[in-house]
């Protein structure tokens, strides 16, 4: 009697076998393949790590921001530790992402926005060393903080891009 009140009550009964093959299909379609096996749950967790290390390059160059201009009305200048904190911190962002681009390989977009960030990430370390002088002549001439500003756009898109690669790289399993 059980088992007749269960088949009354399936939510399936008269759906035709074509019915059944779309709801397979479907389901079919929401699963992550390519976080099935353990190489792919690595690839995942390699280009999340660097969209999370990109997002804490950001916090920290803010930081930093907001710390400069802090000292900067101060007379003790600022420390030397900190220059030294975030050119390690933008050196080991860098190398996890290129572990993300190796992870990211097989999905093209992924790989193209991961790229991507990685190329802004590299831009930002050289930003100072080639425009350095246009910035700060924009920032005598203006009186605004181009520097600081372009620093944040840049860890910004960065962050903007590799979160959007990560998310490109889920829908493409």
């Amino acid at each position: 009697m059980e088992r007749l009140a269960a088949i009354a009550a399936c939510p399936f009964r008269g759906w035709t076998s074509v019915h059944i093959a779309d709801l397979r299909l479907c389901l079919a379609r929401r699963r992550r393949p390519w976080l099935t096996s353990g190489v792919q749950r690595i690839a995942a967790l390699l280009v999340g790590l660097y969209a999370w290390l990109v997002t804490l390059a950001l916090g920290a160059t803010a930081f930093d921001i907001a710390a400069a201009s802090a000292v900067v009305t101060s007379a003790t200048p600022p420390p030397a530790e900190a220059a030294d904190l975030m050119l390690s911190l933008m050196a080991v962002t860098t190398v996890a992402g290129l572990a993300a681009v190796g992870a990211a390989w097989p999905r093209r977009s992924a790989r193209y926005l991961v790229a991507a960030s990685i190329v802004v990430v590299a831009v930002g370390l050289f930003t100072p060393a080639l425009l350095g002088s246009a910035i700060d002549a924009a920032q005598v001439s203006t009186g605004l903080r181009v520097g600081a500003s372009v620093r944040l756009a840049e860890a910004g898109l960065a962050s903007i891009l590799a979160f959007v690669g990560l998310r490109a790289a889920w829908r493409e399993g």
